[in-house]
């Protein structure tokens, strides 16, 4: 499952909607919807994005939450063009551990990536 997926899932059942249903509203097969909440296609497009937010009458939060989620399920990457050599043997390191990094690796990777964000804006704060 994606985090699309499964933030789709959870809107959809908070509406008391099925899979059918949902595929009406947003004029698609249910095959469709049952293979984004399992995982086994990607986000939608801008349109049905848009579609299901305007048709499930997303609060802003929840709007914000499944765009979030779309983005972070996107199956390709690219690597930035001024990305540097040792980003690129990050990634390669990530690539080849993708689907068994548990969720103790997945919080502590993500805690150190934040370190240097937290750093800027902390000086931005003294700046101030």
């Amino acid at each position: 499952m994606t985090p699309f997926g499964l933030q789709l899932s959870d809107l959809r059942r908070r509406r008391g909607l099925q899979q059918q249903q949902l595929a009406d509203l947003l004029q698609v097969a249910p095959c469709y919807i049952s293979a984004i909440e399992k995982g086994r296609k990607g986000p939608p497009t801008e349109h049905l994005l848009e579609a299901i937010t305007t048709r499930l009458q997303l609060k802003s939060e929840e709007k914000t939450a499944l765009l979030r989620a779309a983005e972070c399920s996107q199956r390709q990457r690219r690597v930035p063009k001024d990305a540097s050599v040792h980003e690129y043997a990050l990634v390669d390191e990530l690539w080849k551990r993708l689907g068994s990094i548990s969720q103790a690796e997945a919080t502590a990777i993500s805690s150190i990536l934040k370190i240097n964000q937290k750093e800027t804006n902390d000086e931005e704060y003294l700046t101030l």
